[in-house]
């Protein structure tokens, strides 16, 4: 993306290392996968050129070059480079994850069970007719 397109869309110019970590987990993590001839391994697996290879390794990623990524790799490529990114493991965001929904369905359970109360304060149970419009037989 060009200095002008960062502007169009309001982000800074300049790049601090925040906005290129991930790009830099996802070199760490394809050099594990290809410790030798890393580019080269790189290269043939996304059947791109060496150099794109190499800007890749260099850190710099693109939605194309994510898609083959994912493509060529499988999911696992993401979830290495975001659990080296974010220093959290899979197993721990796993678990925060189940932690955030037990918590979201007690709330919509004591949301459903409120609901239910004010409900039975209804005559019959039922919603008032009153104030809104009725309509009449033809």
């Amino acid at each position: 993306m060009s200095l002008m397109e960062l502007s169009v869309v309001g982000l800074d110019h300049q790049l601090s290392h925040e906005d290129t970590a991930f790009g830099h987990a996802m070199a760490r993590a394809l050099t594990e996968r290809h410790p030798v001839n890393t580019s080269g391994h790189l290269a043939q697996r996304l059947r791109c050129t060496k150099k794109a290879a190499e800007n890749i390794l260099a850190g710099h990623l693109s939605a194309r070059s994510i898609t083959r990524l994912v493509r060529a790799y499988g999911l696992a490529i993401l979830i290495d480079a975001g659990a080296a990114m974010t220093g959290q493991s899979l197993r721990s965001f796993i678990l925060s994850q189940a932690e955030e929904a037990r918590r979201d369905a007690a709330k919509a359970r004591g949301l459903a069970l409120e609901l239910h109360e004010l409900g039975g304060r209804l005559p019959n149970g039922r919603p008032s007719s009153t104030g809104g419009a009725r309509r009449t037989p033809h």
